[in-house]
């Protein structure tokens, strides 16, 4: 996933040969950091679908909350690796990067 990622970028950007392998260890460190939050985020969305069938408002509050920290985690994770790459651009690639993130922000897609 990190490299059809990078390949994009290299393709968008114009990523030279050190920047795709910097990229490549940014965004494989956010898949590997992303995944183990997604596994146990699934579990959790689970727990919740459960305890709304139940009426369980105890087991809502708790499942609930513990969604909203993992959706954080990963927040977070994806700003961080976002704010790596954002540094390894040179100038022209970061106003490139700019405006294509504003481009799919109004389209309402979210991108790293």
């Amino acid at each position: 996933m990190a490299q059809r990622h990078v390949k994009f970028l290299t393709t968008l950007l114009s990523l030279n040969t050190q920047q795709q392998a910097q990229a490549t260890t940014i965004f494989t460190n956010q898949y590997t950091a992303n995944a183990s939050v997604q596994s146990t985020l699934r579990t959790d969305r689970k727990n919740l679908k459960t305890a709304i069938q139940s009426n369980d408002a105890t087991a809502m509050s708790q499942d609930a909350t513990q969604i909203g920290t993992l959706t954080a985690q990963i927040t977070l994770n994806d700003a961080q690796a976002s704010a790596q790459f954002y540094q390894l651009l040179n100038s022209t690639q970061q106003t490139q990067w700019t405006q294509y993130q504003g481009v799919g922000a109004a389209r309402g897609r979210r991108f790293q």
